[in-house]
Order: structure tokens, then C-alpha cells, then sequence
């Protein structure tokens, strides 16, 4: 128990620094570039990791279809939609919205798919959790349909995303190992960002 909390914190931590390193750079380079820069340099290092741990990654090309899908949503749509976000709000609510992503899974997997089962607790929690979030951004700042809720929206469709990815993954990548899949779409999605940094 104690140990998943230290794991759960850390990942957050990770999050808030990887966002904070986005807003401090907007001025200065792109969103798309940023994010392309950060999924070159994702994929190096697990790449690296695959290599030492001698994953088998050409046994695995036969999945790259899946792989693609994966790259589309989980890399390429989440970070552009993120980067842009972030144009329009502060850092402290930009990590708060990290939040959205599981209440998306669970209106997805319960509410959408059936594929969980249906506990009027879970729902109270969505509900709760999307005051909560509200009461983060500012009713005022909702109602105003400012700036703020342009990157709120950006963010949110990001995580929306991201929520349609892990669904997807936890069907078409049972099995498979995860580093195998992270190095493959990792791969792919910086391809893509790369390819979009160029183009525009």
C-alpha cells in the first residue's frame, strides 16, 4: 500500500515538472516543437532501456498497426492539445487537469462501454471530482468563456485522448509487454510530432 502511494506521488511529481518545463519554454519555442523534442528524447531512453533488457521489439512489428493508434492518441493528439493549452492557463491548473484523464476512463469503461461494472459511488466520485476541478478553474473564469477555458478545453480533449488510448491498450496490448509497447509508440509519435514540427 504504502509503496503504490510513493509510486502514485512520484508520477505526479513527474507530471508537474514536465509541465512546468512546457510553460517556462512557451516563449520562446513552440508547443509542437517542445513536444516533439520530448518525445525524441522519451523514446531515446526507452529505447535504450528495451535495447539493455533485450526486449524483443522486431517480434513485435507485426502489432504495428496497434502501435499507431496508440502513437495518434497516447503521444501525438494528447501532447499537441496539451502544448496549446498550456498557452492559455497557469501551471498550478494546468497540472490539476491531469485529474480529467481517469474520470474520462471511468465515463468511458462504465458509463459508455459497460465494460466496468456500474456503483452509484463511482459516479458520486465523477461528480465530486468535476465540482472539485470547477472550483479549481473558478466558476467566474468558466462563465466568462475566456481565455482560460480555451486551454481548459485544449487540455481536457488532450486527456480525452489519452482516456480513449488507455482503453484501447488495455485490449489490444494485453499480453504484450509493456516496454515493448511504450518503445514503439514512443517511437512512432515522436516520428509524427517531428513530422508536424517540420511542416509547420
Amino acid at each position: 500500500m504504502i509503496k503504490n502511494f510513493i509510486v502514485l506521488l512520484s508520477v505526479a511529481f513527474i507530471w508537474a515538472t514536465a509541465i512546468l518545463f512546457i510553460k517556462v519554454n512557451e516563449g520562446t519555442v513552440s508547443p509542437i516543437v517542445v513536444m516533439a523534442g520530448r518525445a525524441l528524447t522519451a523514446f531515446a531512453v526507452i529505447f535504450i532501456a528495451a535495447l539493455i533488457m533485450r526486449k524483443d521489439l522486431i517480434g513485435h512489428f507485426k502489432y504495428i498497426s496497434r502501435f499507431i493508434v496508440f502513437a495518434v492518441l497516447g503521444i501525438a493528439l494528447l501532447w499537441i492539445f496539451l502544448g496549446f493549452g498550456q498557452e492559455h492557463i497557469s501551471v498550478g491548473l494546468a497540472s490539476v487537469l491531469v485529474t480529467m484523464q481517469p474520470l474520462f476512463t471511468f465515463v468511458l469503461l462504465v458509463l459508455i462501454l459497460r465494460a466496468e461494472p456500474f456503483h452509484f459511488v463511482g459516479v458520486l466520485g465523477l461528480l465530486l471530482s468535476i465540482f472539485g476541478i470547477s472550483l479549481v478553474i473558478g466558476f467566474d473564469k468558466i462563465l466568462a468563456e475566456g481565455s482560460t477555458v480555451t486551454g481548459v478545453l485544449f487540455i481536457s480533449a488532450g486527456f480525452a485522448f489519452l482516456a480513449i488510448n488507455a482503453v484501447l491498450a488495455g485490449k489490444w496490448a494485453k499480453g504484450i509487454d509493456p516496454l515493448i509497447t511504450t518503445t514503439y509508440f514512443l517511437g512512432l509519435g515522436a516520428i509524427i510530432l517531428t513530422a508536424i514540427a517540420f511542416i509547420f
